[in-house]
């Protein structure tokens, strides 16, 4: 495994910008067998959804230079 690591360092680099230049559908599916089919995530979160909705809005008027109308709250529930 070490070897194979070793010769990916080397080499890996150059292989896919051949690949991505000569066989693009071959690199495209080789990323897509590389990426998870499923993905579980479970997380708690201790700032409520309308704090981070106005940490949110702040941050993008600071970086635009500009003050952004109030955000909106959508509430949803989920139906059975």
């Amino acid at each position: 495994m070490d070897d194979l690591a070793e010769t990916w360092q080397i080499h890996g680099p150059a292989v896919l910008e051949r690949l991505a230049k000569e066989k693009p559908a071959a690199l495209l599916q080789a990323m897509v067998m590389l990426t998870p089919k499923d993905v579980n995530l479970h997380t708690t979160i201790g700032v409520s959804a309308d704090a981070f909705a106005q940490n949110f809005h702040n941050a993008l008027s600071l970086l635009h230079g500009e003050r952004l109308p109030q955000a909106k709250t959508i509430e949803h529930v989920r139906q059975r």
